[in-house]
């Protein structure tokens, strides 16, 4: 967040297939038993309609369609056996936080996909000088100076509601 209450987000998805080979693999979900070998994804994105979008270099995000007030972007996500695939972008929202206010507070609504399986999660809000996080929905969390960080394995929808005071 800058001085003048604009929101830049920037975004990394970083994946990595643990198996080094193709190994016969079990879907606890269901019966199916296939191969690990190289495999395609496309990963989705919902972000804030109104939104402007940069990709990161290497990340070619293609708007497809929106829906419940956002705008769905995706990309395809190439996984290599024992190879870390990276993926950066960043949007900046149409609406700016009022910093004008003694208090203001920023949400942020994180969903995994229906079977999907547990993430690492990351993230860190870093507000203007002069402004302290002063109460959180969250018990997992590190603040330093202006900026806090939300780090955990997640395997649930997330909730992270953050309220910042100016000193």
């Amino acid at each position: 967040v800058d001085q003048n209450g604009t929101v830049k987000v920037s975004v990394q998805v970083k994946r990595l297939q643990t198996r080094d080979k193709s190994l016969d693999y079990v879907d606890p979900h269901s019966s199916f038993t296939f191969l690990i070998k190289e495999n395609k994804s496309q990963i989705k994105l919902a972000i804030p309609k109104g939104s402007k979008v940069t990709p990161g270099e290497g990340t070619p995000l293609k708007k497809v369609a929106g829906e419940g007030g956002n705008d769905i972007y995706e990309f395809q996500s190439d996984l290599t056996p024992k190879l870390e695939s990276n993926y950066n972008f960043s949007y900046i929202l149409p609406t700016k936080l009022a910093l004008s206010a003694e208090s203001t507070s920023v949400d942020s609504f994180l969903q995994i996909q229906n079977g999907g399986w547990p993430y690492r999660l990351v993230q860190s809000v870093s507000m203007p000088e002069g402004w302290h996080l002063v109460a959180s929905n969250q018990k997992t969390l590190y603040a330093k100076s202006n900026e806090t960080i939300y780090d955990k394995i997640v395997d649930k929808d997330e909730l992270i509601s953050l309220v910042y005071a100016k000193k």
